[in-house]
């Protein structure tokens, strides 16, 4: 069987990377059992992993259309054939 460091770590002048696989005959297994996790186990907690599901962030407001205004009439102009 194999076991994963789960963290780095040194000892003398050995240095085991986390990450790596040793052997269940090696010593340094039976001297720093806190240190592996047998292969086929998580070599940490399950946490909180990223997700691509991420919330989408809402938009900017849309435009509203406003009407344009009309131009004012100009009474005086209407009146001038008139004779009023």
């Amino acid at each position: 069987m194999q076991y994963r460091c789960t963290g780095g770590f040194t000892v003398g002048d050995r240095t085991v990377s986390g990450g790596q696989l040793v052997d269940d005959s090696d010593p340094i297994v039976a001297s720093h059992p806190q240190c592996f996790a047998a292969v086929g186990e998580p070599s940490a907690p399950a946490g909180e992993t990223a997700s691509t599901d991420a919330p989408r962030r809402p938009g900017r407001p849309k435009k509203v259309a406003v009407a344009p205004e009309a131009p004012e009439s100009d009474d005086r102009a209407n009146d001038a054939g008139t004779g009023v």
